[in-house]
């Protein structure tokens, strides 16, 4: 991790951001480059005032991320369902 200053639009914000890999047929728009740095969330309230990054947050973006792609489970991240009350579980289904 290493705070880089830029993103002009989203100024004060800290950007959490993804290395991928230029896939070859694309790599005519960015020819200087192999590697991009792809932004995933900015850290704002609902109002949009900056917030600072929260590991436990930053932890589940990415483990989201992973688990969209088929890459990890987000079976950690699901109550029990005795920890759920009544109207909560009808609420669900």
């Amino acid at each position: 991790m290493r705070e880089v200053k830029k993103y002009p639009y989203l100024r004060h914000l800290y950007v959490l951001e993804r290395l991928v890999l230029v896939p070859e047929e694309n790599q005519y728009e960015l020819p200087t480059a192999k590697r991009s740095y792809e932004p995933l969330w900015a850290f704002v309230d609902a109002d949009q005032n900056p917030v600072p990054p929260i590991w436990t947050a930053v932890k589940f973006i990415i483990d989201t991320l992973y688990a969209a792609l088929g890459k990890k489970s987000m079976r950690k991240y699901v109550d029990s369902e005795l920890n759920t009350t009544k109207e909560g579980r009808e609420q669900r289904h």
